[in-house]
């Protein structure tokens, strides 16, 4: 077979924060991935061969490559191991790449790819002399034109950049590639010592050492292969000058760097990637399993030896995605560190997870709704099949059809990647494989509502009065999202407008960014998707629907073309909380604002604290549990009540309560 693919060594969310003479690991500005493709590959399987994104910034630590000496670099990347080891033709589509940007205004960016039979770090005719043949003569040479630059503090990541001229052949004699790039002044067409705030960026492998000596560390090109050496100009001449060793002030340096703290070493590789074709992969062998009774765990389990790997496949009949509402839920448990990953039947990876259940044990979860979370995070349905690595959009789950799934051993890390690639790291040991589904007509169980951080009035007040109240600002690293909740005491109608909205300060406002509110049933209110700058606002009241008073979750998330978020189709009236973004940036700032016209709330007295329809005695004993930390049945949520046992608000859950409510089920309100 043969899929359009792509060999991509790129940068994920949460760049460095530049600061000019401050050491190289920095973390937290914000980052946007920018596809520019325009649907040029839409009809190719994508793939990534060498892939150092997927796998890669498990630590949040990135390389900033300099000011002074990080506008002209160079980085080797070899095809073997991976699908590309064997492969004789190899065609190169596009290029991806990472920069941050202060300068405000677009500059240019000149790549050329070398064949590394022309590459020598030492020195190419002698030790010391330019790593570069001078005789040779690159595979490809020319200038990115970027779609725009001109935002400060700003990470960009360029994905699908067409090479101008054409897709260019590597011959089947080359067996690994130097990339060389430089940042370039638009008018004057100078080396980039002329472009201030214009540097390249590095991501962190969290494949670091497994022990304090970097001779442990894992490769940061994995599948391929990289040495651990790349060069940087630094002092902009041009020309790279040889070193007979790694070091931190020649112009060779090493990919492996001592940071300190609790992980001595890091690997942190340069963000570039290419995308051509893969052919001739084959399907590994694999344990066929069954998909079971619906809503029912299935379990295998297996003993992984040292660096162990085991492979699955598995049959979906129909398609466990949100038009059906289906689901597929994959965890391991056990306690061995454990990766998974799974692949479709053309090698292509779908998803991989290494800690998302906790302990050491990986979670992928497919389709529509919340389960309860079972060990690790909440079954959220959050991975989906990407159209292309990084990019949105994508499928929404897992369609019908057999499926790979790689359980690696991965105390030290495992890799996976697309042609079927997948390595375990790190000591074996027993784990199982459960997977669970309802694609055979199982109904879909009741959703779980999120964890939210509740919005409380700017005196404190809970449920909020007059102007309202406001969340801190937060940055968000999507896929993740933010979910608050709140409590309205009073009904938003035709004489009390509500607002909800979302902001962000300029410096970390996103390219585009979305406000969902939800009842307390999980059901969608209202939305609003807005671009930079914008502050997306959902109204109530006034000329606006009403809504009724009660408990009501915010979620904000990325979203730039306003379909950049999958909701449930039916999100209204069975709606379940269910929103899953497909933008990859990271680092912008948001902060959530809801204002209200009421200046108080009123009296409100309802003892049924566990919602059967009738006050009685047993609300006592159900007051008296939440007093003892127990609110099994405790279910008084939103107004009239406070969902945290506090009947009587005095800010304090104790006998008072109980007494209270002891009261209130005689008549009389606290």
């Amino acid at each position: 077979m043969t899929l359009r693919s792509a060999m991509v060594v790129a940068v994920a969310a949460g760049l460095a924060v530049p600061a000019w003479g401050q050491p190289d690991e920095l973390t937290g500005i914000p980052v946007h991935i920018q596809d520019n493709s325009r649907g040029t590959y839409g009809d190719r399987a994508m793939g990534m061969p060498i892939d150092n994104w997927t796998n890669a910034n498990h630590t949040g630590l990135f390389l900033f490559l300099g000011e002074a000496n990080g506008k002209h670099i160079m980085d080797d990347f070899y095809f073997a191991p991976g699908p590309w080891a064997s492969q004789l033709a190899r065609t190169i589509d596009g290029v991806d790449f990472a920069i941050w940007s202060n300068l405000g205004a677009d500059f240019k960016v000149r790549m050329r790819i070398w064949d590394m039979a022309d590459i020598n770090y030492a020195g190419f005719a002698s030790p010391g002399g330019d790593m570069i043949n001078p005789s040779g003569t690159p595979l490809r040479d020319w200038m990115v034109f970027p779609t725009t630059y001109n935002y400060f503090g700003e990470g960009f990541v360029q994905i699908n950049v067409a090479l101008p001229g054409g897709s260019l052949a590597i011959p089947g004699t080359v067996t690994g590639i130097a990339v060389e790039v430089q940042t370039i002044d638009p008018i004057t067409e100078l080396p980039g010592a002329s472009v201030p705030g214009a540097t390249f960026t590095s991501n962190n492998s969290a494949r670091g050492a497994a022990t304090n000596s970097p001779l442990d560390s894992v490769n940061p090109c994995a599948p391929g292969f990289s040495l651990v050496d790349y060069a940087r100009d630094i002092n902009n001449d041009g020309v790279f000058t040889g070193d007979a060793g790694q070091d931190e002030v020649g112009e060779r340096r090493t990919l492996i760097r001592s940071i300190g703290g609790p992980t001595p070493w890091a690997t942190f590789a340069y963000s570039f990637g290419l995308r051509g074709d893969i052919t001739g992969v084959s399907a590994p062998a694999c344990e066929s399993l069954s998909v079971g009774a619906d809503n029912v765990w299935s379990s295998d389990t297996e003993t992984l030896g040292a660096n162990g790997l085991k492979w699955y496949c598995l049959t979906l009949a129909s398609s466990a995605n949100d038009a059906n509402y289906k689901y597929i839920d994959f965890q391991t448990q056990g306690s061995t560190d454990v990766a998974i990953a799974v692949f479709d039947t053309n090698g292509i990876m779908v998803a991989t997870d290494d800690e998302k259940g906790g302990g050491g044990n990986a979670q992928l979860s497919f389709g529509m709704g919340r389960r309860t979370a079972d060990g690790g995070s909440v079954f959220d349905g959050i991975n989906y099949f990407p159209t292309q690595r990084g990019q949105s959009p994508g499928t929404d789950g897992l369609l019908a059809g057999t499926y790979y799934i790689a359980v690696a051993s991965a105390s030290n890390s495992a890799v996976f990647g697309d042609g079927f690639y997948a390595s375990g790291g790190g000591a074996g040991g027993t784990t199982t494989l459960r997977w669970r589904t309802n694609v055979t007509g199982g109904a879909l169980a009741t959703s779980e509502a999120p964890a939210a951080t509740r919005i409380i009035g700017l005196g404190l007040e809970d449920p909020i009065i007059a102007p309202g109240g406001q969340s801190a600002s937060v940055a968000l690293y999507s896929p993740d999202t933010q979910w608050y909740d709140v409590q309205l005491c009073r009904d938003a109608d035709g004489s009390n407008a509500v607002s909800f909205y979302v902001s962000a300060p300029a410096a970390t406002e996103s390219p585009g960014k979305c406000i969902y509110v939800f009842d307390d049933q999980g059901n969608l209110r209202g939305m609003a998707q807005g671009g930079r700058p914008s502050t997306p606002t959902v109204n109530f009241g006034g000329s606006d629907p009403a809504l009724a008073a009660g408990r009501y979750f915010i979620c904000t998330t990325f979203d730039y073309s306003g379909s950049d978020v999958d909701i449930a189709p039916n999100a209204a009236s069975n709606g379940r909380w269910h929103v899953r973004p497909r933008v990859n940036d990271g680092g912008y700032t948001l902060q959530v604002t809801v204002i209200v016209p009421w200046a108080d709330c009123p009296a409100t007295c309802d003892p049924d604290v566990n919602c059967d329809g009738s006050a009685n005695g047993v609300d006592v004993e159900v007051q008296e549990l939440a007093v003892g930390g127990d609110f099994t049945d405790y279910c008084q949520v939103g107004i009239p009540n406070v969902d945290d046992g506090d009947f009587n608000r005095d800010g304090a859950v104790n006998g008072t309560d109980v007494e209270a409510v002891e009261n209130a089920v005689g008549g009389v309100c606290p």
